[in-house]
């Protein structure tokens, strides 16, 4: 139940990139809020939650902008993964891990999407995707890293607590 939660709110950040968010680019660049939740998911929830998530919801990515099928969802999986290995041992109320891990994978994924998709291809040459793609696009995804983060970090308690009382009423009427 939490995964069709953690799906949903995955598909709300889709919605509000693609729509508001697509409207405020900066040169075309948009923060990568998927990223950004697979990243904060993996860190609250830990690795299979994460993982799910970011195959899920990369798949989903991958199917609307009708690219390489499978890519986003390899990496947003991977991604989602590798965060939730920091899930025990984290401190929830500092914000340096998440900034830190956002602009890591924000940066890998960048130089990664852009190495298939423009300098393969021929569109840009290296160092104009480093300058003009993968390192704005790092930057404006660590600036709404912070919000993201705050915001589940405040919500993914009452998501808890939620499933917690569907479970039971759930059980609740299987036992009448």
């Amino acid at each position: 139940m939490r995964r069709v939660f953690d799906i949903l709110i995955g598909l709300f950040l889709f919605l509000l990139q693609i729509t508001i968010l697509h409207r405020m680019a900066v040169y075309g660049i948009i923060p990568d809020l998927l990223l950004i939740y697979v990243v904060s998911l993996g860190l609250i929830a830990g690795s299979q939650r994460g993982g799910f998530a970011g195959f899920v919801l990369g798949l989903i990515q991958d199917l609307y902008f009708g690219s390489l099928i499978g890519f986003s969802a390899l990496f947003f999986m991977l991604i989602g993964a590798c965060c939730g290995l920091f899930h025990q041992n984290f401190d929830r109320s500092r914000l340096m891990l998440p900034l830190g891990l956002t602009a890591c994978f924000s940066m890998i994924y960048g130089l990664a999407s852009s190495l298939f998709f423009l300098i393969i291809p021929g569109i840009l040459s290296f160092s104009g995707c480093i300058n003009q793609r993968v390192i704005p696009s790092v930057i404006y995804s660590c600036l709404f890293q912070v919000p993201v983060y705050v915001i589940m970090f405040l919500i993914y308690p009452l998501i808890k607590k939620a499933v917690r009382g569907l479970k039971d009423r759930l059980a609740g009427a299987r036992e009448r």
